[in-house]
């Protein structure tokens, strides 16, 4: 394994190159597939975190949670951002578990754990930053209704919380739109754009919440949700490309 430093819209990201993978998964979506020889993968996903989530955060002190905790990527992002984060990692990757235990030996908590039956669970309400960086998900991934079921309690507590997440639909939205159209029970035409305001209004209808920024990738789409707010200017108006 080597340290690779990534300097993405003025973050240094330190990422490591090589990491063992263990995990034996029908899909090979983890940060160890990603990274295994550079971190050009990685980049586009950076680039829109940077650009999205800091001005949505603020400099306030805050509680993150980091389910998919990955090699902890967001959390140097965050701590660069402003300092005094307390960061709660949940990764099921025994690798990353290590890793992450590792790089935050003192004042981070990493559970191991699957992250998507405690999203559904758990109390998130105790959370400022919600980040649900799923490497492979949509709508249709199982869990995910029940994790903005449960995201969208937490929020309806403390308004203030903010979540990103983001949703690989895009890979093949021009084959599976009709599919995605009766998921959301929402009319959607096979581009992009059409299927994440259909998400936005779906959120907005089903559990108060909004997208308000929005970026896509060849493959995903990213995200910043707050709660529901009626101003127009505080929802997405375009997806910008990266």
């Amino acid at each position: 394994m080597k340290i690779e430093t990534l300097s993405v819209n003025g973050f240094n990201i330190e990422l490591p190159i090589g990491l063992e993978e263990v995990m034996d998964t029908p899909v090979r979506d983890s940060y160890q597939t990603f990274l295994k020889e550079s971190t050009n993968d990685v980049r586009r996903h950076l680039t829109c975190l940077t650009t999205l989530l800091p001005p949505a955060v603020g400099l306030k002190s805050s509680r993150i949670l980091h389910a998919f905790g990955g090699v902890g990527a967001s959390a140097q992002v965050l701590d660069q951002v402003a300092p005094h984060h307390e960061h709660v990692f949940w990764e099921r990757d025994p690798v990353l578990v290590r890793y992450l235990r590792h790089c935050y030996p003192d004042e981070t908590v990493v559970h191991a754990q699957d992250s998507m039956p405690w999203l559904a669970t758990e109390d998130l309400s105790l959370y400022d930053i919600i980040l649900l960086d799923m490497s492979v998900g949509t709508i249709k991934t199982k869990g995910v209704k029940d994790m903005w079921t449960n995201v969208a309690k937490a929020v309806k507590a403390r308004p203030g919380i903010v979540v990103w997440f983001t949703d690989t639909a895009c890979h093949k939205i021009h084959l599976n739109y009709k599919t995605y159209a009766k998921d959301f029970g929402i009319e959607i035409d096979k581009t992009a754009e059409s299927y994440l305001n259909a998400y936005s209004a779906w959120l907005e209808q089903v559990h108060g919440l909004t997208i308000t920024a929005a970026m896509r990738e060849a493959g995903e789409f990213y995200c910043v949700v707050k709660s529901n707010v009626p101003e127009d200017n505080q929802r997405f108006k375009s997806i910008p490309y990266v």
